[in-house]
């Protein structure tokens, strides 16, 4: 059953410059902001952003050996293409959370990581 959601997400296409729109099962709240949706635009991140995130975890004391399955990681720089904090991701309901990750991941497949 796992297998078959995962294979939904994944065939769900990545707009046309690399935009994903989650529209969330219900309102979340976080921090005072309330999201119905996320807008990743995957498309926009950079070399860059995969430094900064890497640095960030090193700072807390994580390290992604291998970032494309690593949570920590996924949600950070997924954070980075929708432009909110990654405690956002973090702290979305656990189906919602999931979703997003394999959005990332089915992202870096495509690039050929």
């Amino acid at each position: 059953m796992a297998e078959k959601l995962e294979e939904k997400i994944v065939d769900e296409e990545i707009e046309d410059g690399g935009v994903y729109i989650h529209k969330l099962k219900k309102p979340f709240t976080w921090e005072g902001t309330t999201y119905e949706e996320l807008t990743f635009d995957f498309d926009s991140l950079t070399g860059k952003d995969m430094e900064l995130v890497e640095l960030e975890m090193s700072r807390e004391h994580f390290i992604a050996y291998a970032p494309d399955s690593s949570s920590t990681y996924m949600f950070r720089l997924a954070a980075r293409a929708a432009k909110v904090h990654y405690s956002v991701i973090e702290n979305l309901p656990l189906v919602e959370a999931n979703t997003i990750r394999l959005k990332m991941k089915y992202f870096f497949l495509k690039l050929g990581f």
